[in-house]
């Protein structure tokens, strides 16, 4: 299992771990995907410019995966 990610995880580090997440950030319309910012910005401070909920966009992002059989993806959510 994925360890779970945290109002202090950077953007970067998402994308990273969950490529399947950069849907969830665009449907939520946060342009994060090639942002020069993106290795230093926090989930916090994304949630915070775009006037996200953080505790959705968590919940959101911690229910991806990605993408191994018996997991669940974004198409589930």
């Amino acid at each position: 299992m994925t360890d779970p990610l945290t109002a202090s995880t950077t953007v970067a580090d998402v994308l990273r771990k969950r490529p399947l997440a950069a849907r969830v950030l665009m449907n939520h319309r946060m342009h994060c995907l090639g942002c020069e910012i993106a290795p230093f910005e926090t989930l916090e401070e994304a949630c915070e410019i775009y006037g996200v909920s953080l505790r959705d966009l968590l919940a959101e992002l911690n229910s991806t995966t990605d993408g191994k059989r018996g997991s669940r993806n974004i198409g589930e959510i």
